[in-house]
């Protein structure tokens, strides 16, 4: 039998040629800005670690607080679904001095959790709409309710959940006057663990 030698192709084929890569010229397409896009804002590092060690010195004593209400509103509920409930309202009605516990100053000055904060800014615009501001207003009767909004921002897994929080602020300031504006922290990565071990809660990113 007859030696055959084999044949080097070098045009492709057909079919070969349907997967390979076609240079394509680019394409350039022009993209509108929305206007009503506001940036976050841009602190250093070195201020961020700052004002957390802040935070903390300033939350302190709230760990402690929270775990006292959630102790005693579960301690009611089991009194007051206990059969004897005319000696349980006597109990919840004059609780002993053990068990009470000095409420810290900054507890009726912060609002936690994502949900919460955004339902007071959007109260917040709501009721500057029906506000009349004139000459003889003063700062009283339209006092803001926010002030300072604090946000794990490096920490979130999914940032598109605060995507609508800088157009609320910013409507908010709109309404309010100079000197009074919503200042936004961006707190450094990490500062997750800032409320667990401060506050007492087991995840909150929004203050």
């Amino acid at each position: 039998m007859s030696e055959r030698t084999a044949r080097a192709y070098s045009n492709t084929s057909r079919r070969a040629s349907r997967h390979q890569s076609v240079d394509r010229k680019p394409v350039y397409r022009s993209v509108l800005g929305n206007p009503f896009h506001v940036d976050w804002p841009t602190i250093s590092p070195s201020l961020q670690e700052s004002i957390l060690l802040q935070l903390i010195t300033l939350f302190d004593g709230m760990a402690a607080y929270y775990q006292f209400t959630r102790n005693a509103r579960k301690k009611a509920r089991l009194t007051t679904s206990s059969s004897d409930q005319k000696q349980a309202e006597i109990d919840i009605a004059q609780p002993s001095t053990e068990s009470r516990m000095s409420t810290p100053p900054i507890a009726s000055h912060i609002t936690l959790g994502i949900n919460e904060v955004t339902k007071a800014l959007e109260t917040e615009i709501r009721s500057s709409r029906q506000v009349v501001v004139t000459s003889d207003t003063t700062l009283d009767t339209i006092q803001p309710l926010t002030s300072v909004i604090f946000i794990c921002h490096a920490d979130l897994d999914t940032p598109a959940i605060v995507a609508h929080l800088p157009q609320l602020i910013a409507l908010c300031n709109s309404a309010r006057p100079h000197g009074h504006q919503i200042k936004v922290v961006l707190l450094p990565a990490g500062a997750q663990i800032f409320p667990c071990s401060c506050i007492g809660l087991c995840k909150t990113q929004f203050l």
